[in-house]
């Protein structure tokens, strides 16, 4: 659950590092990819070490599909926003 917390801050911090949109997009992308390893690898952990049934997969690869979820509205709307700047800037 802390990954739920971290990633907001996470894609702030991309969006103020990035200077380009498709900067913005490659660290986001990174975000994502890192948000499903994590989320299948304690997936796995828990799976292997504390409880082996069926459920526990199953509950694991929905938390992964709402993790993916998460961060692809979060990058969404931190592409839009820097979209939005960047024509506010031209048209000043």
């Amino acid at each position: 659950m802390i990954f739920f917390f971290c990633q907001p801050a996470l894609v702030f911090v991309n969006y103020y590092v990035s200077q380009r949109i498709w900067q913005l997009a490659v660290l986001s992308g990174h975000l994502l990819i890192s948000t499903i390893i994590a989320n299948m690898a304690s997936v796995q952990l828990y799976y292997q070490f504390i409880s082996s049934d069926s459920e526990t997969l199953l509950v694991g690869r929905i938390e992964a599909q709402i993790g993916i979820v998460y961060v692809i509205i979060l990058s969404v709307i931190a592409i839009i926003i820097a979209a939005l700047e960047k024509l506010n800037n031209r048209k000043k």
